[in-house]
């Protein structure tokens, strides 16, 4: 850091929205916003009634025709039969000023548009749902800055609100952090922190931010040690150790110490598990052939 940006003053920023908006904004991870799950629940209930109730209305509708196509004389099933199956027809009775013609062509009207905005609402739940949850730690220093602090009056009624982690989601929520970067941040973050220009009402200090970037090149430097490792190790056993009962115990063993090292440490899928375990084992299994 220059020493002009060493003596340059973090700016205080006006309390209230500003200064929450800033806070919000100086870290990915503090775009932290609520979902409403119950009220936007609430909210596609009131769409899907909306489009219940015009179904309902236009099923009686078709009732009543089948009843006067099944009831009436040759001239009323004709004409309803033509609307039912000719939209040209069904327009041109609406021009006539047919009443049901009218009402069926109502209801298709508005349930055009209430099938448009229920199926909106529904896909941009969908994807509001489908945002990841805020990082543990960053929510916990995103929440007492908000508890210290207080910028909004309006809504200090609501704090309460903070203990339901599952209803927040961020906005930038990346991929959920392995074991092992989860580790490095909670025992080794305030080592390795990152310092930013900050107010110093916002607690300096009290705040740092993480180096992503950091953390992801440890992570991966001790990822490729602690494989290398198991690697190396396990093949200066087994070249040592010549009784084939006392390998095939070593090839287990350190095979399920790879694989629960790739398990705990890192968010591999099964698949993955199992596909680098294999591979692991096949070398420790030719070794072992190859050396006999």
């Amino acid at each position: 850091m220059s020493d002009l940006e060493a003596n340059t003053v973090p700016i205080e920023y006006l309390e209230g929205y500003s200064d929450l908006a800033a806070f919000k904004s100086s870290d990915a991870h503090f775009s932290v916003w609520r979902r409403f799950d119950q009220l936007g629940a609430q909210n596609m209930l009131y769409y899907e009634a909306e489009v219940q109730q015009l179904e309902f209305e236009l099923r009686e509708l078709d009732d009543k025709d089948k009843e006067t196509i099944r009831t009436g004389n040759e001239k009323e099933k004709n004409y309803i039969d033509a609307r039912a199956r000719s939209w040209k027809v069904l327009t041109m009775q609406v021009d006539w000023q047919d009443a049901r013609a009218m009402k069926r062509m109502d209801l298709i009207t508005r349930l055009r548009v209430a099938m448009k905005e229920y199926e909106k609402a529904l896909l941009r739940r969908n994807r509001i749902t489908s945002l990841g949850k805020p990082d543990r730690n960053s929510f916990l220093a995103f929440k007492n800055w908000l508890r210290t602090r207080e910028p909004l009056r309006d809504t200090g009624h609501h704090r309460h609100l903070l203990n339901d982690e599952d209803d927040f989601c961020c906005a930038n929520a990346s991929e959920a952090p392995d074991r092992l970067t989860g580790l490095i941040q909670r025992h080794l973050g305030y080592y390795i922190r990152q310092h930013k220009p900050i107010p110093q009402s916002w607690g300096e200090g009290h705040l740092y931010y993480y180096p992503a970037e950091r953390i992801a090149w440890i992570v991966a430097i001790l990822s490729v040690l602690i494989l290398t490792i198991l690697l190396i190790v396990a093949i200066v056993v087994l070249y040592f150790v010549k009784p084939k009962g006392a390998r095939l115990g070593i090839v287990a063993g350190f095979t399920v110490m790879f694989a629960a090292s790739v398990g705990l440490l890192t968010n591999a899928r099964k698949a993955e598990i199992f596909g680098s375990t294999a591979a692991y084992s096949a070398v420790l299994v030719v070794f072992v052939s190859v050396s006999n």
